[in-house]
């Protein structure tokens, strides 16, 4: 996978979620990067592993694991009525435990190129209304998101000219699928960024 299309269009994803980083006052350990044989991950003295997120930052006393895929466009799911992005459960597994290990939040930045769109958002915020598939059509089960749960901003051509995109206000009474399992509301949360 190294050295083809696919991996040169991730690589150029996280090249854009770095410089967005740092353009806002961000420091940023690019994990991803890091020549290992592999992903990098977290290792204990029993060997499990938990591959590491592409990318380690942080900013006023603040840090944040962030998983950036790379997608060409969004998909409409119309049973959901919404527009989704999908990772495999297995890393979105990883992920998580990353950030239970750790202590420290975890995102998911999606750089979509048609039209030209960052979607970052929270584990916890996104992982509500997320919903898991397992069709015969995949090799492996995927998450996917609801995008109305990112942040999300336009980038241009020329590369890094972000400027904030209107968001779906969320609705005063709560639907069926953005109720936890333990019943409770999933709260607003600040903007990551």
């Amino acid at each position: 996978m190294k050295n083809s299309d696919e991996w040169a269009l991730g690589q150029w994803g996280e090249r854009l979620v770095r410089q967005w980083l740092t353009s806002r006052s961000w420091w940023v350990i690019p994990i991803s990067l890091i020549n290992n044989g592999g992903a990098p991950a977290f290792e204990t003295w029993i060997r499990q592993f938990t591959v590491l997120p592409d990318i380690f930052a942080g900013c006023n006393g603040r840090a944040q694991w962030i998983e950036v895929k790379t997608k060409t466009k969004s998909v409409p799911n119309a049973l959901r009525k919404r527009d989704e992005h999908g990772l495999e459960e297995r890393l979105w597994r990883h992920y998580i435990a990353g950030q239970q290990l750790t202590g420290i939040p975890g995102a998911i930045a999606f750089v979509q190129t048609q039209p030209r769109l960052l979607y970052i958002g929270a584990l916890d915020t996104i992982e509500v209304a997320s919903v898991v598939y397992d069709g015969s059509n995949l090799a492996e089960p995927r998450r996917f998101f609801d995008l109305r749960r990112f942040e999300k901003y336009n980038f241009g051509k020329s590369g890094l000219t972000l400027e904030v995109a209107p968001t779906i206000e969320p609705k005063a009474q709560p639907r069926p699928w953005e109720i936890k399992y333990r019943g409770q509301i999933e709260s607003q949360q600040p903007p990551l960024f």
